[in-house]
């Protein structure tokens, strides 16, 4: 059982490392798209060998993000606050789904959520460009 999970943590550790980069480049242009549905079957993958763990997806909830899949994304972010209610940059990125999926009311209180948590300087600074008037 603890192999399981150390296994499930790892498979979800290594698709974050492998991924990520998908997720940060899908942002700056379509050309990685193709890639972010290998990193989303990652993610589920991740999800379905450990699912108590939020780390894979929240990071899917990002890839749906960059495939510009908010509606998508928001089950992920709600699903995954459900084991890590106090991570700020879930609610950040929660917040980032609403806003896109034209919800500015609910994705101030996500914001307002996250700008209590830990957040990186990075996720501080994403925070203050996405803050709503």
């Amino acid at each position: 059982m603890a192999d399981d999970i150390f296994d499930a943590q790892s498979g979800a550790d290594d698709a974050a490392e492998t991924d990520a980069t998908a997720i940060t480049s899908a942002r700056d242009g379509a050309s990685a798209r193709p890639e972010l549905s290998g990193a989303i079957a990652k993610f589920e993958n991740a999800h379905r060998n450990g699912p108590h763990f939020a780390d894979p997806l929240e990071m899917w909830g990002e890839a749906l993000i960059a495939k510009s899949r908010s509606d998508l994304a928001l089950a992920k972010f709600e699903e995954a606050a459900k084991y890590a209610p106090n991570w700020g940059r879930l609610h950040l990125k929660w917040g980032e789904a609403l806003y896109y999926a034209g919800k500015p009311d609910e994705a101030r209180k996500q914001f307002a959520i996250a700008a209590k948590l830990d957040l990186t300087p990075s996720d501080k600074s994403e925070l203050a460009r996405m803050r709503l008037p």
